[in-house]
């Protein structure tokens, strides 16, 4: 999966273990940790860390990963590393193929979403803990079906993976009803220090080590913060900024399905999809990340306002 793997880089991780496990020898591995609401879904059987042998594999199955550099791999290793055959399976728009194979649909909700198609159309049999992680991965990438890339073809694949045996129970309580205390007031402070600029258009937030400290969160577990000022009533863009050693994170969303953010995560040097982007500015300060969001945010907005 991508580094610092989220809900989809999760499920579809072990949605592939567990489906072809049957089918050969299957060795899941992410060089991140998993975010604490996802621990419980780690089997015995996942390497997270520690090396790899590329010559002990036949093969290598990249999931949800826009570029090769964002792949969760040992440091310093890369796919050329592997002799085998290198297979990519991911739904980000600007992924370039960087794999022999690479099976790349934009219009996925989610690459478990692709996944599962994948495993389908193989008549690969989908067992219920399969049905499960890739429901996990459908789910976060939409929202809980909440998002604008949510279609009628994700909620057949749902519909399917429960037929399958997932357990939505399970993937709803810890994706959205997990939180502990500290996550819980950090969100709180979160919306009482967010910014609003730009007509109400824009409105953003950062989170630093000292707010992390403060709340005694880890950052890992983290990734849903946006979604607090996200409900915003106006806001196009949201963003949260990210403090990190050698510059500052952009976690980018678009609330309106013809404003794309994928252009302001490219100004930045970064990725991902039109309404979900992100990128990582080195060797900048916080007041610069704010004017440089600041300044691209308001090409995007008034570009829209341009084409109607």
């Amino acid at each position: 999966p991508h580094a610092r793997p989220d809900g989809d880089a999760i499920g579809s991780l072990l949605g592939a273990f567990y489906a072809l496990r049957n089918v050969c020898t299957v060795h899941p591995f992410s060089n991140d940790r998993f975010p604490a609401r996802y621990h419980a879904y780690a089997p015995k059987e996942l390497q997270m860390g520690g090396k790899l042998d590329p010559a002990a594999y036949d093969g290598v199955l990249c999931l949800d990963s826009a570029t090769e550099e964002r792949l969760s791999l040992p440091q310093g290793m890369k796919l050329s590393h592997f002799s085998g055959a290198h297979c990519v399976l991911d739904h980000h728009i600007d992924n370039p193929g960087y794999a022999a194979l690479s099976i790349v649909d934009p219009t996925a909700a989610a690459a478990a979403e692709l996944l599962y198609r994948l495993l389908s159309e193989c008549e690969v049999e989908i067992c219920a803990n399969a049905a499960t992680a890739m429901l996990l991965g459908i789910v976060t990438d939409t929202g809980g079906f909440r998002f604008a890339n949510t279609t009628p073809t994700t909620f057949h694949t749902a519909a399917a993976l429960l037929a399958a045996g997932a357990d939505h129970n399970r993937v709803m309580n810890s994706v959205f009803f997990n939180d502990p205390p500290g996550l819980m007031r950090l969100r709180a402070a979160v919306v009482e220090g967010m910014k609003v600029e730009l007509d109400g258009r824009l409105v953003y937030f950062e989170v630093t080590d000292e707010l992390l400290a403060r709340f005694d969160v880890d950052p890992r577990n983290t990734e849903d913060l946006i979604e607090a000022v996200r409900v915003a009533a106006g806001a196009v863009i949201v963003c949260r900024l990210s403090k990190v050693n050698d510059g500052v994170r952009f976690s980018l969303r678009s609330k309106d399905p013809s404003v794309s953010i994928i252009e302001i995560a490219h100004a930045i040097g970064g990725g991902g999809h039109r309404l979900s982007a992100g990128a990582h500015a080195k060797d900048v300060t916080m007041v610069q990340a704010v004017e440089l969001l600041r300044t691209e945010a308001k090409k995007v907005l008034n570009g829209q306002e341009g084409s109607h």
